[in-house]
This record gives structure tokens, sequence and C-alpha cells, in this order.
């Protein structure tokens, strides 16, 4: 699925995220406004339509959040999930120093796109995402770290799809429908199974779990 697809498609969040995007003086606004959150949001309302105001709280809190953390955190397209369970930028650009340079990686379940964008600084990078609303984020990210050209990000169940022989880096939920992440690696979206057919057909690569869950399975 290419972005220009994605936009069109019917998913009500791409479409509030499209609508945000090309209202840039809402966020700006935004910045400029003082006060609680309450005040915030009531004078926003004044100009701008509910959804898109309550969309922009949320982006802007979680850029808040991002400062210090990202690059070019102001501009990113984040949610707080997507920041709180990506990885940190230098973390990430750790990772991305393993994989061969030139070699083309599927990042499985990119979230945000913290991962898949420092891969794709020296690797061709696939892009995979069950939330067509994450692979757009994904790829507008991209673009501000200056990476786009390498990396194309599409929406798919990676559960159902044969990996072998590919050279990947995943990133499972670890929250599902819950507040808080598990602990519990065969809670993981895809679960524990997943992963370890993934390990035995996968030509190479890396999968992202908590220190804290229980590697200890009986």
């Amino acid at each position: 699925m290419t972005e220009a697809s994605i936009e069109e498609s019917n998913n009500e969040e791409v479409r509030l995220l499209e609508a945000l995007r090309r209202t840039p003086e809402l966020l700006q606004r935004l910045k400029s406004l003082e006060g609680s959150e309450l005040a915030r949001q009531k004078a926003l309302r004044d100009e701008f339509p509910d959804e898109l105001v309550r969309a922009a709280m949320s982006l802007h809190e979680a850029r808040t959040k991002a400062a210090g953390l990202l690059p070019r955190a102001e501009e990113l397209w984040l949610t707080r999930v997507g920041l709180e369970q990506s990885t940190s930028w230098e973390v990430a650009r750790h990772k991305a120093r393993r994989f061969p340079a030139g070699s083309t990686v599927s990042d499985l379940c990119c979230g945000i796109g913290v991962d898949a964008s420092a891969i794709a600084a020296t690797c061709r990078v696939d892009a995979f995402d069950l939330n067509p609303a994450m692979v757009l984020r994904t790829l507008w990210n991209a673009e501000l770290w200056n990476v786009r050209d390498n990396l194309q990000a599409s929406v798919a169940d990676v559960a159902a799809v044969d990996w072998t022989g590919k050279l990947v880096h995943a990133d499972p939920d670890r929250r599902g429908q819950q507040d808080r992440p598990t602990k519990r690696l065969e809670l993981y979206q895809p679960g524990l199974e997943w992963m370890q057919q993934l390990i035995q057909t996968a030509s190479g690569g890396a999968i992202k779990i908590s220190p804290a869950s229980n590697f200890q399975q009986k």
C-alpha cells in the first residue's frame, strides 16, 4: 500500500491525521496558548473542529514528552503509546549498526518508525504495521529524518506473512488492549510462538522484547 492509498483509505484515524497535517496553524496556535488544558481547548474550539482540537492536544503532549529523546521531536508524528513503546534514539542507532550496510531489512510492527528510520540510514527498509495510521506516521517521520528514499511502509498482518530468508527487525506489541505493558511473552502481539518461528525461519536480525519479560518458559 502506497502513502497515497493509505491517505485515501476509509480509516478514521488516517483521515484525522491527514486533516491535522493540512492544518499546521492549529498546532502553531496551540504552542502559543497559555493556561490550563481546559482553557486552551476552549480557545481552540472557537476556531477549529472539536475532533481536530483533541487530536492536536494529544499530538502536542506526545511531542512535548519526546523532547530531548528523539531528533526533531517538535515536528514528529507521534502517539503517547507509540512513544512509550518506541526505542530510544541512541539504542535504535546502535541496533541499526548491527545490520550490514546496504542490506534490505524488513521492520515488523514498525509503530511510529524509530527503528525503521534508524536502520534506513544505512539499509533499505520495508516497514510493516497492522495499523494504517502507524504506517503513515512511519512514512512522515522518515521524511523528517531524511531517510524516506530508503524506506517504504505497508499495512500488513506480519503474523500472516512468511519471512523465511528475510533479514528482520521485529518489535511486537507489548500492550494489546491493556493499559500497561505485559511481561508475558505469550501475550505479546504477535506472540511467543510467532517469535520462535521467526527465529527459525528468518535469515537473521533482531526481536525487541522487554528485559522484564518471563524468559523462563515452562
